[in-house]
């Protein structure tokens, strides 16, 4: 009976001890790459994209345009990483940058409802976070 009793005592105080070394680690975010390109431009503008893996890398950017490493213009990118830049451009080499963004998406699964009597089940939602790595594109002349 001793044995049992000593079980029961140490089995959940080695899981919580293993927990606590592991969660940290287990809890950490997927770091995805982000790519930022300029596709053109010119004296109203420039446009670029915008690319990663994780579509959720891609949309709702913001895309700072620098010339000689100062800030003139930022844009906002669209769902597919497109992004445009309106501000008045002299000639000259510009480079886009991106910062790094954590983000964290929610994916949603249910049992089918009982439509018979009406019940609706509740969805059950996980929470995954993952990290969008900053970018930067090469220096383009416009």
């Amino acid at each position: 009976m001793h044995s049992r009793s000593f079980r029961r005592v140490l089995i959940p105080i080695a899981l919580a001890g293993a927990t606590a070394l592991l969660g940290p680690a287990a809890a950490q975010a997927a770091s995805y790459p982000t790519t930022v390109a300029i596709t053109g431009g010119g004296p109203t503008g420039a446009q670029g994209t915008v690319s990663s893996a994780k579509p959720a890398c891609r949309k709702g950017r913001t895309v700072h345009l620098l010339r000689n490493g100062t800030e003139v213009g930022t844009a906002v990118t669209m769902t597919g990483g497109a992004w445009s830049v309106s501000a008045s451009l002299l000639a000259g080499v510009y480079q886009a940058k991106v910062d790094a963004k954590t983000v964290s998406a929610s994916s949603s699964s249910s049992d089918k409802a009982d439509t018979s009597k009406r019940k609706k089940k509740k969805k059950k939602r996980k929470r995954r976070r993952h990290s969008c790595l900053s970018g930067e594109s090469s220096p383009t002349p416009l």
